[in-house]
């Protein structure tokens, strides 16, 4: 969203270590979700997600479940803070509006 992408397939590595983290985004406007693969090397992760301008969000799953969540404001920007989430692959679902 913030470089006007709706699609973008990451991974950083940090070779000495063996550790990374990948993530598969997906925003779709029209249905109003964002949907986050995420994997890697890590015992925890803390997703922190910027919303569309104007929207809140609705409802965030963690592999279907509800989650426990935060919602944080920088420079007039919403974002979505979810902290501790367990290490290994999560699919992560945001529905705003």
């Amino acid at each position: 969203m913030a470089a006007d992408k709706n699609e973008a397939d990451i991974t950083i590595a940090y070779s000495p270590s063996g550790k990374y983290v990948h993530y598969d985004y997906q925003h779709n406007p029209q249905r109003k979700t964002i949907t986050l693969l995420i994997d890697g090397v890590s015992k925890q992760y803390t997703l922190r997600q910027l919303l569309p301008v104007g929207k809140r969000l609705n409802r965030l799953t963690i592999d279907g479940k509800t989650s426990p969540l935060t919602q944080e404001t920088v420079r007039n920007n919403q974002y979505v803070v979810v902290k501790n989430i367990p290490g290994g692959k999560h699919a992560i679902v945001l529905s705003y509006k």
